[in-house]
Formats: C-alpha cells, sequence, structure tokens
C-alpha cells in the first residue's frame, strides 16, 4: 500500500519504489488542444507553479520541468519550495520572474553541481528549459 512521503507529491510502496504525483488538483484536458495550442488554465499546487502558470498564460509540458525542479529543491531543503512564504507571496514572486532556487540557496547548501542542473529548470521562458531527455544527460545523473 502506497504512503505519502513528507514531501507532498512523492509516494512511495512498501518497497520504497518512489512516484512522482499530484495531489493538489486535476483536470481532464482535451489531447489535442493541450499538445496543439497550450493550456491557460491553472492547475497544481502553487509552490509548483511555472512563471506561466502562475500569470495564467499559454503553457505546455515544460511546466512540468519546473515543476520537477520544485521538488528536487524540496527533497534537498526538507522544506516546500518558496518556504517560508505563505501562497500569496510565492505566486508574487513567481509572477516577478524570481526563481525558488534563490531563496532555497539563500537558505540551504545546495552543490554547486545541483545548482548547475536547476538554473536551466527554473528559466522563465518556457522554450528554453531542457526537456527531461536533455536532464537525464546531466553529470548529476553519471
Amino acid at each position: 500500500m502506497p504512503f505519502l512521503y513528507p514531501a507532498s507529491n512523492i509516494l512511495l510502496d512498501g518497497d520504497m519504489n518512489a512516484r512522482l504525483c499530484d495531489i493538489g488538483f486535476s483536470a481532464t484536458l482535451e489531447t489535442h488542444r493541450f499538445a496543439n495550442k497550450g493550456c491557460t488554465t491553472i492547475l497544481g499546487s502553487c509552490f509548483w507553479a511555472s512563471p506561466e502558470v502562475a500569470k495564467g498564460e499559454q503553457s505546455n509540458a515544460k511546466v512540468d520541468i519546473w515543476s520537477l525542479g520544485c521538488t528536487i529543491i524540496q527533497l534537498l531543503t526538507a522544506h516546500r519550495p518558496w518556504y517560508p512564504h505563505p501562497p500569496y507571496t510565492a505566486l508574487l514572486r513567481i509572477g516577478c520572474n524570481l526563481s525558488p532556487l534563490s531563496d532555497a540557496h539563500e537558505q540551504f547548501s545546495i552543490s554547486d553541481v545541483m545548482k548547475e542542473f536547476l538554473y536551466p529548470i527554473f528559466h522563465v521562458d518556457a522554450s528554453k528549459r531542457p526537456s527531461a531527455q536533455d536532464l537525464l544527460l546531466h553529470s548529476v545523473f553519471s
């Protein structure tokens, strides 16, 4: 039976196999609408929201890359992204194109290799964020 890890979007089973999930909000999207035109509906937990989601702009699968970075920050620091800010302040900071890495770096020790891995994930321009395939090629996985 799966149980929730202290990071609220990581499930672990009895064998300690991890699965990422988002149990904050969910919605059904028309596949062709999301794939071809992008999505403008705000979904998910605000602390993991990318700038385009926080601003209600058109978004695509690159929002998941941003959210992955937020989850990594949570795993590294044992605190959610934007800690200790409340949701409204976090959304304002995201809307002002700030990175959750800047807050985490100020409060917690994060290695240079991990910062190098995370910086491109938090690029404000979603088209300049790496793909999941690109991330797997990073030295952090060597």
